[in-house]
């Protein structure tokens, strides 16, 4: 798939079943909202959120969507 700029067109795209949120975090709740009210999974590798109410509506809005949110934690060791 050729890589497209608008996250609207890929939203309204069926074929389309999950994104994967590669963007800043001050983004990210807007984002994974809109993807979710569009009812397609969303993966993150990222900080999920800035603060606890930004979480919180995230969390509902992929509860409400019935949606899978998948977040990587990448941990790093400080080394010994």
């Amino acid at each position: 798939m050729a890589f497209e700029p608008e996250l609207k067109k890929v939203l309204a795209d069926p074929s389309i079943d999950a994104v994967i949120v590669d963007a800043p975090t001050n983004l990210h709740k807007d984002i994974m909202i809109e993807v979710a009210r569009h009812k397609k999974h969303i993966f993150t590798e990222k900080v999920l959120a800035l603060s606890v109410e930004d979480c919180d509506e995230i969390f509902s809005a992929v509860e409400e969507a019935n949606v899978q949110l998948m977040v990587s934690l990448n941990r790093r060791r400080a080394a010994d």
